[in-house]
């Protein structure tokens, strides 16, 4: 026959049969500590967000994109994130292969708050060029340059240690559901970054940077405060 497509009632009907798992108190436990620590993700990707929104309109409007007499289109500051995939990847698998090596084992919560701190640092970097556009009526290509890369980083630190999370402590009868959280979470963080963004347009633009800012860098030292719970939660 053909496969089900997915729709609307099949998820909801995926989230009933999930609910109805009988489930161990450990088990519980683990899923609760798993739900948790993926809040945090909400605010990082609520800050990333903004790179397909808001900083297209600073780009389009503030930046001088001329470059060896052309102009750079908007579109292809796109692609900075992936390009900085590429070319971090290598370097944080080798960094974590270090540690490994060392027996250095970073706990999650700790990788969460590396990732919101690089956010955050990034909104300094927004924060440095706005300046400059308030100075100018422009800012210098490489201030979003410089975010891109900042923000990337934070990515390679943040998701994949929330899949991993999934993997490796997820009960196996619902570890398809709480992948599923993940990408939930990641839904809520962009649905975020629009709000911001549509506030950003009755606002200065400083005053978003620095809120996101503030939000980031609050967020990380929670994650870090958390550390003790997660651990009874996952039994790590």
């Amino acid at each position: 026959g053909q496969p089900d497509v997915p729709t609307f009632g099949n998820v909801a009907r995926a989230g009933v049969q999930a609910a109805s798992v009988r489930l161990s108190r450990a088990e519980k436990r683990r899923v609760a500590g798993i739900l948790l620590i993926s809040l945090f993700t909400i605010v990082f990707w609520m800050g990333f967000e903004q790179g397909g929104g808001l900083l297209n309109i600073i780009v389009r409007d503030s930046v001088d994109r001329q470059m060896m007499g052309a102009e750079v289109p908007v579109t292809w500051f796109q692609s900075l994130n992936p390009m900085f995939i590429f070319l971090f990847a290598p370097l944080f698998v080798a960094f974590w292969g270090v540690l490994a090596r060392r027996r250095i084992d970073l706990h999650p919560t700790t990788k969460y708050a590396l990732g919101l701190v690089l956010m955050g640092a990034s909104m300094v970097l927004l924060l440095g060029a706005q300046a400059e556009i308030d100075r100018l009526g422009y800012c210098s290509a490489w201030w979003l340059v410089a975010v891109f890369a900042v923000q990337t980083a934070g990515e390679l630190a943040i998701s994949p240690v929330s899949k991993s999370l999934v993997s490796r402590y997820a009960p196996k009868q619902i570890a398809s559901p709480l992948m599923g959280c993940e990408f939930a979470c990641y839904a809520a963080g962009a649905w975020l970054a629009g709000l911001i963004g549509v506030w950003a347009l009755n606002n200065h633009a400083s005053d978003v940077f620095f809120l996101l800012l503030m939000v980031s860098v609050a967020a990380a030292g929670l994650c870090l405060l958390l550390r003790p719970v997660l651990d009874r939660l996952l039994d790590r």
